[in-house]
């Protein structure tokens, strides 16, 4: 804890010194983290420019013309909470590219959490936990939690269920 005091202090100084010499507010760079962190420097010193990564992905992977002639998109991580929304991680990039083309999007993971901010993004969300499990079980069933989950999302979008297990 100390060094990471330490650290951020630092970093707010670079980040002074920066906006006074350079005339860049890295601290205000969205996408730079916390005191302008890696990308602020890139963009400060060399002209680098932030772009989203799960953006970049998605265009790498040429998404919304794959996305033609799709009836469902199910998409996942770990967690699913009010970071995914907020942070625009790669699930919440993707239903946003899914609903562009008019996609329904049923969300899969771990955890889900922060239902109210997830129900603008995702049309249901279905959970690998069902019951009280530890950490070490759930990795080790993953793949068995996975399939279950995902044939819960699949009934539930194929008989227009509700929100959290279907589509609205």
């Amino acid at each position: 804890p100390e060094m990471v005091a330490e650290l951020d202090a630092a970093l707010k100084r670079l980040a002074e010194i920066i906006r006074r010499d350079l005339g860049i507010d890295v601290e205000e760079l969205p996408g730079a983290g916390a005191s302008g962190g890696l990308g602020a420097g890139l963009v400060a010193f060399v002209g680098g420019r932030l772009r989203p990564g799960a953006e970049m992905v998605l265009e790498a992977l040429h998404l919304d013309e794959r996305l033609n002639g799709v009836d469902l998109v199910l998409t996942g991580e770990g967690r699913i909470d009010g970071q995914t929304a907020r942070f625009g991680k790669g699930p919440a990039v993707l239903a946003k590219h899914a609903h562009a083309a008019g996609i329904p999007v049923i969300g899969i993971g771990g955890a889900i959490d922060d239902e109210d901010e997830l129900r603008p993004i995702f049309d249901g969300l279905e959970c690998t936990i069902t019951g009280p499990m530890t950490l070490d079980q759930a990795l080790a069933e993953a793949r068995p939690l996975l399939v279950r989950a995902t044939e819960r999302a699949l009934r539930l979008a194929v008989t227009g269920g509700r929100f959290r297990g279907g589509l609205a």
